[in-house]
């Protein structure tokens, strides 16, 4: 509902598998994480989907994981362009 709930990494797996399927191992990514730590578990995913596809965008997760605004809004523009 906010764009700080993207620090979750859940919604961004879910674009890129729905864009490239099977590029995130969905049954892998916490979809309730409610701690940084499932932040990074979540994000780890998401780079390991990028890595399978040659996504050379870089992810800087201890940015996205503190729920900041503007770093959330410019991935999510950056996952929209893709």
């Amino acid at each position: 509902s906010q764009v700080e709930d993207l620090a979750s990494g859940v919604v961004y797996c879910q674009i890129l598998n729905t864009v490239h399927p099977g590029s995130v191992q969905m049954s892998k990514v916490k979809m309730a994480a409610k701690t940084e730590v499932d932040y990074l578990h979540n994000f780890k995913c998401l780079q390991a989907g990028f890595n399978r596809k040659k996504i050379s965008q870089r992810i800087e997760v201890e940015k996205l994981t503190k729920r900041s605004f503007q770093f959330n809004m410019e991935f999510v523009q950056f996952m929209k362009c893709y």
